[in-house]
This record gives C-alpha cells, sequence and structure tokens, in this order.
C-alpha cells in the first residue's frame, strides 16, 4: 500500500463534472444522476467548489436554491500529488473526489473510486472483510420513513443505511436514491409517488430501497470485497454473518488503506476550532504546520505549539481570530490576528514572524522580540 501512496495522482486522473454557480440545485442533481456521479465542481477565481450528493440532502426547495449557497471549498491537488495525500483528504473531510490543477488549470479529478481501482490491479493486502469494516453501522427498519434516513445521513454525515426486516437485511438506501428522487420528473416516470409526496418524503423506505445489496461474508478478504465493489459498480458492501448485518465497507474503508499520515511540525502541533469546510481546515493545517516549522529553526526551544481559531458569523462571512501559542520551558508566548481569511491570518502570522527572525541579531535583541510577541496582543 506504501507504494502505491507514492503514486502521483496524475496517473489516475477523470474528468471532472462542472456546474455554474448561479444554476438551480435541481439542474444539479439531474446532472448527477444522469451522469452517475457524487459530486460535481465550480470553478471560481481563486478556488474551487464542490457539491455532493450529501450535501443536497438539506436543500428542502431544489427548484429555488443556488449552487453557490450549498459549495464547499475543497482543497486542490497538483498533477505530482500523492495518491496517499489525497486519500488522507478524502478520508479524512468524508469526500470522494478532489481536483487536480496544473497550472492553476482544472485538469481533472482523483476519486476514490479511481483508487480503488487502483489498488484492485495490484497485490492487496491479506485484510478480512471483519477487519475493515466498520462495526455495527447505523441501520434503519423497512417501514421507516425516507425522511428519518435523510435526517439520519445529514446528522452523521454518512451515505448508506442498510435496512433490516425482522431483524433480517431486505435493503438498503442510500443518499444518491433520495437525492435523485427529489426531483419531479423522476417520480412521473417512474410513476410512483406524487410531486408533494416526494418533497416531503414521508413514505417508507421499503418503497424507495434498493432490494438488491451487495454484500460480503466477514470472512471474505479484501480482494473478494473491492472485486463485487468494483465489479458492481457499487459504493459499498455490506458485511454480514448469517444474513445479519455486521458491518458495512464503504469507499472511504477503502481508501483509508492508502491515506498517509500528516507531516510533523517537528514539535507537537494543534489546533483547536478547525472550520467544517474542507478547503479552509486543510489550507489552515497547512499554513500552521509551516508557522511551526518556522519558528522551530529561530527558537529550537519550543516544546509545543497551539493555536485556537475563534469564528464570530456575520451575516454570510465569517470573522476568524486566530491565537498562536508558543510553549517553552520558560515561559509561553502568543500571537493574535483577526480578520476575514483564514489563510491570510496564517499568511500574515508567518510573515511577522519571519521579519522578527530577520530582526534578531543577539540574545539581547532576542528576548525583545520575544517579550514583543507576547505582549502586542
Amino acid at each position: 500500500m506504501e507504494t502505491i501512496g507514492r503514486l502521483p495522482v496524475g496517473a489516475l486522473m477523470t474528468d471532472v463534472l462542472t456546474v455554474p454557480p448561479n444554476a438551480s440545485v435541481s439542474k444539479t442533481i439531474g446532472m448527477l444522476r444522469d451522469s452517475g456521479l457524487y459530486e460535481v465542481f465550480i470553478l471560481l477565481p481563486s478556488r474551487v467548489g464542490m457539491i455532493t450528493t450529501r450535501d443536497i440532502l438539506r436543500v428542502s426547495k431544489i427548484e429555488e436554491t443556488k449552487n453557490s449557497t450549498i459549495m464547499n471549498y475543497v482543497p486542490t491537488l497538483s498533477i505530482n500529488s500523492t495518491l496517499g495525500d489525497a486519500a488522507r483528504i478524502m478520508t479524512e473531510y468524508r469526500i470522494r473526489s478532489l481536483p487536480v490543477l496544473d497550472d492553476k488549470e482544472l485538469t481533472g479529478a482523483v476519486t476514490s473510486l479511481s483508487a480503488i481501482r487502483f489498488m484492485q490491479k495490484n497485490a492487496l493486502p491479506k485484510i478480512k472483510a471483519q477487519n475493515l469494516m466498520t462495526a455495527e453501522p447505523i441501520v434503519l427498519e423497512h417501514d421507516d420513513s425516507v425522511s428519518k434516513a435523510r435526517s439520519v445521513m445529514i446528522r452523521r454525515r454518512i451515505d448508506h443505511l442498510p435496512i433490516l426486516k425482522d431483524k433480517k437485511l431486505s435493503g438498503i438506501i442510500t443518499s444518491s436514491l433520495i437525492v435523485f428522487n427529489m426531483l419531479p420528473a423522476v417520480t412521473v416516470e417512474r410513476g410512483a409517488l406524487g410531486a408533494e409526496k416526494q418533497v416531503r418524503l414521508d413514505y417508507d423506505v421499503n418503497r424507495l430501497m434498493e432490494p438488491n445489496v451487495v454484500t460480503s461474508d466477514v470472512n471474505e478478504d479484501l480482494g473478494q470485497v473491492v472485486g463485487k465493489i468494483v465489479g458492481l459498480g457499487s459504493t459499498y458492501s455490506v458485511v454480514t454473518m448469517w444474513d445479519e448485518v455486521q458491518g458495512i465497507i464503504t469507499h472511504r474503508d477503502l481508501v483509508k488503506l492508502l491515506a498517509e499520515k500528516e507531516a510533523e511540525a517537528g514539535v507537537p502541533a494543534y489546533i483547536i476550532g478547525l472550520p467544517q469546510d474542507p478547503f479552509e481546515a486543510e489550507t489552515a493545517k497547512d499554513k500552521f504546520r509551516r508557522v511551526v516549522k518556522l519558528l522551530k529553526k529561530g527558537y529550537p526551544e519550543i516544546q509545543e505549539a497551539r493555536s485556537v481559531i475563534k469564528v464570530k458569523e456575520r451575516g454570510e462571512r465569517r470573522r476568524y481570530e486566530v491565537k498562536v501559542v508558543l510553549s517553552t520551558p520558560s515561559r509561553n508566548y502568543s500571537y493574535t490576528e483577526i480578520g476575514w481569511d483564514l489563510p491570510v491570518i496564517y499568511d500574515n502570522i508567518s510573515n511577522r514572524i519571519k521579519r522578527l527572525l530577520a530582526e534578531r541579531p543577539s540574545r539581547r535583541h532576542r528576548e525583545s522580540v520575544e517579550r514583543h510577541i507576547k505582549y502586542q496582543t
């Protein structure tokens, strides 16, 4: 797995589906349904946004809601980024795809499916399904409502719910099934539910679930599990024993095998209050690691670095207050920066520290700089 993890993502890129930020969510649902994809991207001047099927679950008025209001910014990769790094980001933020940029141009994406297909072509480790699965997954009863399934998926950030009847597996419902059935046109074609009923999602899950569930026995090995998922075009395999649900294996569980550990900053470094937005969270972590490495060079006695992020909502904007605390054997030093853009805040902190270090010709001046950092906030 380590060898595969070092592979550049440029070798695994797939085409991407992009949508305009001002288009309606209903149009995006139709594009996802027709393409069989889980996510779409939105190109912006300096960032890339993404909308996943799970994001759409939150929308109640799909005709009126614009894509820009539900998208999340996501970290971007270069063609030389490793598959292991991509796997770590996808695993941590529960997403299945990351955009790949070459000279600031979107050239494709690396997806969990492309990674799993590549894994299948190489020597897979000898792992049993029971040792890889997410044990005791959340399940629903066949007479629970689709609305309940939707609520559980949003709250628990999951996309698959096995359905039980008399304690036996009878089907599965996914976020894609729910989202695609939010379109009235789909309902008319199937001759099933009326549009009003469709929007409320107050019917039983057994009327929407997929009865032909992809399953694996607890003792099947990784190769068999991956073979079923790839061969059947599935995003999961429910792990069973004697027809009873024991766990579930999704793309995330498989991609996690490839995930690289985050690079160490040289000293213990912690961030408290990371935003949920994947782009801002990943960028903040990367920039904080750089700040800590810079500080370690100038202050080798630093034993720990901690950053605390506080957020205040101002309408649709977020105002951040970032505090960096440095611990040495003798004292703690802190630096605080306030602003609207989290990555820029860390850049400002880094630039300020660089200037301070450049002005430090002697121990006496160094002590003065340290006092300056400590007391300017």
